[in-house]
């Protein structure tokens, strides 16, 4: 029926007189046979609602009812039908599973791959994805549909349940199959980090990775907390324990965090064996930062240029080259802020303790004076953990030359560019990684297969790589080039002289697990090649044998530890930072002779026999103590046996001090009684300091003898 009509009080037989037809055929004016009587006369409306509800219970009275409805159809615009084919549908639907293809861009694929003209939007996009969205859950909720995926996939999962509600998820942890596989491949060294910003119910993503033959990054495991704390960093790292595990991979040898508190007090406690590694990157970022925000300057500093990402570039790539790091520190620096962080840069790739120390005793001369603040952040905050950090202490673990927690941001971007947004739900999530993780296999594989087809140009003809080229990964080959070159240069020849080779330290073969410098030479003074096996499986692009074979998942006993000796652990705990590493304070001497005079004036002032250091002697001198000093004499657990050896006689039990009141000595009170504030004085009457065992009659003897004199 049409409002307008009713407004200006048309009546229905008024438009049947001008077209009987349209009377017979309108449903509004006719209700069982029976016309619909006029309006009766009503007020003005002061909302169309009001006006709804008054139509509506006046139709409803006499036996109809009005519908809202539009004056023209949403589908059709300027006489355009804007609908959907059957054809664009299916298409639709099966590029909406590329979680990372925007819907701007499916749009135009579907314009352009079918045929005729399309005149749908992008909200008509949103719809059916929506549509697909909800038909895809079956009646489920989101996360429950995430939870039936991790169960009916049988993916290795950990679900928490919150203590009050048995029902609500508080966090999960999980892996893929192609995950594992890479896990129990790459097992050597985890890198561990947060991210936010990809769920709606803001909880924090884990992800745990690795770094493959390829430089390329390998997801091994996925977790969801509500909080960063140590306990849920601690539940965390326990499921990644029993997780590695049940997938039957080793534990790892070295953790790179980015000096989250909680997270290495968790890792200290799950994996004590392994050696936990600072960002460098992050630790560089860090002071850098500190110099150009709390720099002190008289004039203004023309040489400061925002050069962060270069001066972080040797830490940005896990094996940048060496010689920049292994240069020798300048004997004069630039008194910059650029150039106390070139300074503080060779403190970090020192290659060695000495150099490590001569670079920081270079920086805090150089800079400690006028800087003296900046140096004294550096030393309290960093120095502690130098052993997680400096180049010259992390190459002595097989950590194949990763230093930075990069490839963990590098994932944490990865799967950000396949969400395409930070409120999406966990099933999205799960999605999301299933297509991460599918193209990242593709590419391994792939890019395995072109490695070890194809040669690169200019290892072809190297006799000293016998099949090397085609057996590792080209990274591999790059590090052994490098020693390589090292090791023809020591070589002498007719038009130059040999280049002899520093001392073999093993911190190449032991940190990345290939042949040194010193290897390379004897092979080629032995006219001899390289062979695979003198290679950590880690670089082999094929392995002979299967992973999976259940022969192969049989380990070799641990090592039994010589009591005689001390076994080399990883120094994961904070060490005390010795003088040489610490910031010394400038010292400023008084004019004159002020000084030494009133340390002459302080020394004339002082008791005859007394020491420098020392505490004055009462005027008063006690007596000689009756028994020599237990403690000087005797261990622990002989003090401990005379104890009980004098209980079980029955004698009152020892004192650590003589009794003013039970011995009546109170006039010659021996060293250590409880008038003296000095040693074994009231201020240090403990247990570890037992002067003498005297029993109770012994004393009264003693004081008598004293009496008689």
């Amino acid at each position: 029926m049409d409002l307008q009509l009713i407004l200006n009080n048309a009546t229905g037989e008024a438009e049947a007189e001008e077209n009987p037809h349209a009377a017979q055929q309108d449903p509004d004016s006719q209700a069982g046979g029976k016309a619909i009587p006029l309006l009766p006369p009503s007020p003005q409306f002061d909302t169309f609602t009001d006006l709804y509800d008054f139509l509506q219970t006046w139709h409803r009275d006499n036996g109809a009812a009005i519908v809202k409805a539009c004056s023209s159809k949403k589908k059709t615009v300027n006489g355009v039908e804007q609908h959907t084919t059957p054809a664009q549908l299916e298409l639709e639907k099966n590029l909406s599973k590329h979680k990372a293809l925007p819907a701007r861009e499916l749009g135009s694929i579907v314009r352009d791959t079918t045929p005729g003209e399309s005149f749908f939007r992008q909200r008509d996009i949103y719809n059916d994805r929506q549509k697909l969205r909800i038909a895809a859950l079956g009646g489920k909720t989101a996360t429950q549909a995430f939870i039936d995926h991790l169960q009916r996939g049988r993916l290795k999962h950990t679900i928490k349940f919150a203590d009050d509600d048995e029902n609500k998820v508080e966090a999960v942890f999980w892996t893929y199959p192609w995950c594992e596989k890479m896990w129990k491949r790459f097992p050597e060294v985890l890198g561990l980090d947060n991210t936010y910003k990809t769920n709606r119910f803001k909880m924090y993503f884990f992800q745990v990775t690795g770094v493959t033959d390829q430089r390329t990054v390998a997801n091994f495991a996925f977790g969801l907390i509500n909080t960063e704390k140590e306990q849920g960093f601690s539940w965390l790292c326990e499921r990644l324990d029993k997780l590695r595990r049940e997938v039957e991979a080793p534990a790892p040898t070295v953790v790179i965090t980015d000096k989250e508190t909680a997270l290495k007090k968790a890792l200290l406690r799950v994996f004590p064996l392994a050696q936990q590694q600072l960002c460098v990157f992050h630790v560089n970022a860090n002071v850098n930062a500190k110099i150009k925000s709390r720099w002190r300057s008289d004039e203004a500093d023309d040489s400061l240029t925002d050069t962060d990402e270069a001066a972080n570039e040797p830490a940005a790539e896990p094996n940048a080259n060496e010689a920049t790091e292994t240069a020798p520190a300048a004997s004069e620096v630039a008194y910059t802020r650029e150039g106390m962080f070139k300074a503080w840069q060779r403190v970090v790739y020192a290659a060695s303790e000495e150099d490590f120390e001569s670079a920081w005793q270079l920086l805090d001369q150089t800079f400690g004076q006028h800087q003296g603040h900046i140096v004294k952040y550096i030393s309290s905050e960093y120095m502690p953990w130098r052993e997680q950090w400096a180049r010259c202490y992390i190459c002595r673990y097989r950590n194949f030359g990763q230093r930075v927690n990069s490839p963990v941001e590098t994932a944490h971007k990865d799967i950000k560019s396949y969400l395409l947004t930070g409120t999406g739900d966990l099933l999205h999530l799960h999605n999301a990684l299933l297509q991460m993780i599918e193209n990242k296999d593709r590419h391994y594989v792939t890019e395995a297969a072109r490695q070890q087809m194809r040669q690169r140009q200019e290892y072809l003809g190297q006799q000293w790589l016998g099949r090397l080229n085609v057996e590792i990964s080209y990274y591999g080959i790059e590090l052994l080039a490098r020693q390589h070159c090292w090791a023809t240069a020591a070589m002498p020849s007719a038009s130059r002289a040999a280049v002899p080779l520093r001392a073999c330290t093993g911190q190449f073969t032991q940190q990345y697990g290939l042949p040194c410098a010193h290897t390379i030479l004897q092979r080629l003074e032995a006219d001899s090649v390289l062979a695979k096996e003198d290679v950590h499986p880690r670089w082999w692009l094929e392995k002979p044998l299967d992973l999976e074979e259940p022969l192969l998942r049989i380990r070799d006993p641990d090592v039994v530890e010589n009591l005689r000796g001390r076994p080399r652990l990883p120094r994961n705990e904070k060490i005390v930072v010795p003088s040489s590493l610490q910031h010394k304070e400038p010292q400023h001497q008084e004019s004159g002779h002020d000084a030494p005079e009133a340390t002459q004036a302080a020394a004339s002032q002082q008791p005859q026999g007394s020491q420098r250091g020392s505490l004055p002697r009462s005027s008063q001198q006690s007596s000689r103590r009756l028994n020599a000093s237990v403690r000087r004499t005797r261990t622990r657990d002989e003090l401990d046996e005379l104890g009980a050896a004098a209980s079980s006689q029955g004698t009152s039990q020892p004192s650590t001090k003589r009794s003013r009141t039970s011995n009546n000595t109170a006039k010659t009170r021996a060293r250590g009684s409880t008038g003296r504030r000095g040693r074994g004085g009231r201020a240090g009457a403990d247990s570890s300091q037992v002067e003498e065992v005297i029993p109770a009659t012994q004393a009264s003897q003693a004081s008598q003898a004293e009496r008689a004199g």
